[in-house]
């Protein structure tokens, strides 16, 4: 039997010592591979001797086991590129479909507005015409959907029910208000055509940035247990102690390209222990943006939710996954769970950007 060699993997947490221990505890909210320093600081605590198995013979007894069920790992990524490759094409499919049906509510408008004036050259003898039995007015304008020639007619009629006068039993409706109120519809309709492309645009930027984050192994958004040594090519713009007094002045003295990325978070043994990835906009928006905050002088952070409870310019609500660093001075500083990080000796609160 061929010996196993483990190759070394060195811990996320502490990047000096190597991954050699699997916990096993059951209850044990860290359980998996860790290193020495990982089993005195979190696994202590309700563990026994029999809670731990060393990691390469939990290596060697997987390779021993029986694996004709497993699926091959080839076959998993294959399918996971198959779904989000089916998920890209069905959002570019909508895209266009959403767009091919403004087109032609468009050109619909024209043909079919423009088709009853030629026809009929008044708003009373069209309002006559549709009134007659049998009339064409009742089918369907486009491809057997949507609104029939009627409806479209009446609606735009109630968008110009105020410039219609009547003059002898006779429906009055100037040219020029017709054309100014077909213009107001098609002016909805292509604003809506605009509004589509900068969602589609929106679409295309972040999957780029996603893409771009791919190659240092990160997602956009937040991030657990990030080295440090991993972000080749990141510049650091603030590197602070956890309780150091950061102002808003410090923020806006940053000296960061407005088309960067921007990596906020808790640095602890040169691993980024909390942080998230977004563009500069969402980052340094003076609003809430895509689970970014920046109250001015008063506090910067992230969260996945909304919902921010500020107390002394620090969120106070319970979260693995918010970071918040109070702008007023005082030091106030949380990542994580751990509400008082301004404390903590070995942890700095830290920005870093990658101009793109």
């Amino acid at each position: 039997m061929n010996q196993l060699i483990f190759p070394q993997i060195y811990c996320s947490a502490h990047p000096h010592y190597q991954l050699n221990l699997v916990c096993r505890q059951p209850n044990c909210a860290k359980k998996g591979a860790i290193c020495c320093r990982c089993q005195l600081s979190n696994h202590s605590k309700g563990h026994t001797f029999d809670s731990f198995v060393p990691l390469d013979e939990v290596i060697f007894m997987a390779k021993e086991s029986e694996q004709s069920d497993i699926t091959p790992f080839s076959e998993s990524v294959d399918g996971l590129i198959e779904i989000n490759t089916n998920k890209a094409r069905e959002l570019q499919n909508l895209t266009e479909e959403l767009k091919q049906n403004i087109y032609e509510q468009i050109r619909n408008d024209y043909l079919i507005i423009g088709s009853l004036f030629d026809q009929y050259k008044s708003v009373s003898q069209i309002v006559s015409a549709i009134n007659l039995p049998g009339n064409e007015f009742e089918t369907p304008t486009f491809d057997g959907e949507g609104m029939t020639k009627k409806e479209m007619f009446l609606n735009m009629m109630k968008q110009m029910a105020d410039k219609i006068k009547v003059d002898d039993g006779q429906y009055i409706l100037e040219k020029s208000d017709i054309q100014q109120t077909f213009n107001q519809i098609l002016n909805k309709r292509k604003t809506t055509l605009v509004q589509l492309e900068k969602m589609y645009d929106g679409i295309i930027k972040k999957t780029k940035q996603m893409l771009r984050l791919q190659q240092w192994g990160c997602n956009l958004g937040i991030n657990h247990n990030i080295p440090l040594l991993q972000l080749k090519g990141w510049v650091i713009a603030l590197n602070e102690p956890s309780g150091h007094p950061t102002t808003q002045a410090d923020i806006n003295n940053l000296k960061i390209p407005i088309n960067s990325l921007v990596c906020v978070g808790a640095l602890k043994n040169n691993v980024l222990v909390l942080c998230s990835f977004d563009e500069y906009q969402n980052v340094f928006s003076k609003n809430q943006v895509d689970g970014w905050y920046l109250f001015e002088e008063e506090s910067i952070g992230f969260s996945p939710e909304s919902n921010i409870q500020l107390v002394n310019g620090c969120d106070i609500i319970k979260s693995e996954e918010r970071l918040s660093w109070s702008l007023n001075g005082s030091g106030v500083f949380r990542y994580s769970n751990n509400m008082d990080a301004h404390e903590e000796l070995d942890c700095r609160k830290v920005i870093l950007f990658y101009q793109l």
